[in-house]
């Protein structure tokens, strides 16, 4: 059996430096706005543009907009300049901010702070770090832009997940977002077993939770589903990360209205548990 937890991101390749994950920054900044009252939400959709942006909050009257990138790598390439342009256009934010880990500040602004100035590129587009402890510090305010539209905010999966992470914090349990675990594939297995370097992605499953163990032990998965209307596609997922040997336990988190849904998957009981968040800082399963 082996583990592989990519819980972090490599910033610098010659660096031992370890950078907030990206799912760890959203996480750190969702609370960090709740606690000044805002209304927040995940994975907001901005129809106009079709895209997703990952969180939106609403504070006073402003809608402000911010969109994580936990990796120098992520960096790479005008991807990510045209996806905060076309955000910023979208007509449904009054503000808008990059939000980067704190290790990665200094790198991004040595390569690409020029375009933070450039009216051109990013000019109406602020930026935040995130570090460790979940301090929020403003690198360069956003003017504000020109909203047309209110997005619609929903208790969504992306929501489900930041309560259920809270949820499990508060139980002093440590918690990672987005995880990786190797796919169910002895010749994978052994692949990696014989290298130093980190496997390639196509080698992996990805986990929306894990629940990191103590050293020599595995950690606990789980799975967060808002609505379950594939259940043949999530018995084959939930199958595979059994199958990968990597996780100590499996749970399926989904919210109560899912419960009778979730209870006929094939392997309920048998091959995962079942989580429910009940509201506020309640979490059930068996």
């Amino acid at each position: 059996m082996v583990t592989l937890n990519l819980l972090k991101n490599e910033d610098v390749e010659d660096s031992k430096i370890e950078v907030l994950s990206e799912a760890k920054v959203k996480h750190l900044l969702w609370n960090h706005l709740e606690k000044r009252k805002a209304k927040v939400a995940g994975e907001v959709s901005l129809a106009t543009v079709n895209g997703s942006i990952d969180i939106v909050a609403k504070e006073g009257d402003e809608y402000i907009g911010y969109e994580v990138k936990g990796d120098f790598k992520a960096l790479g390439g005008d991807g990510w300049t045209q996806q905060l342009l076309l955000y910023s256009r979208s007509g449904f934010l009054d503000k808008l901010y990059l939000v980067l880990p704190e290790e990665i500040i200094n790198r991004a602004l040595k390569s690409y702070g020029w375009i933070f100035e450039d009216e051109k590129e990013l000019a109406d587009i602020g930026l935040m770090t995130v570090d460790k402890e979940g301090c929020v510090k403003t690198i360069k305010d956003a003017p504000s832009l020109h909203r047309r539209y209110t997005p619609i905010f929903e208790q969504n999966e992306e929501w489900l997940k930041q309560k259920i992470w809270n949820c499990l914090e508060e139980e002093g349990y440590r918690v990672e977002g987005e995880c990786y675990i190797l796919k169910p594939n002895e010749e994978i297995i052994e692949f990696v077993l014989n290298r130093q370097h980190p496997a390639p992605m196509e080698f992996l499953l990805r986990i929306d939770l894990c629940i990191l163990p103590e050293e020599g032990d595995y950690p606990i998965g789980i799975e967060v589903k808002d609505r379950m209307n594939t259940s043949k596609l999530k018995d084959q997922q939930l199958l595979e990360y059994v199958l990968s040997k990597s996780l100590k336990k499996l749970y399926l988190a989904v919210p109560p209205r899912e419960v009778p849904r979730a209870m006929k998957i094939r392997g309920v009981g048998k091959w995962f548990g079942l989580m429910v968040f009940t509201g506020k800082q309640h979490l059930l399963s068996w």
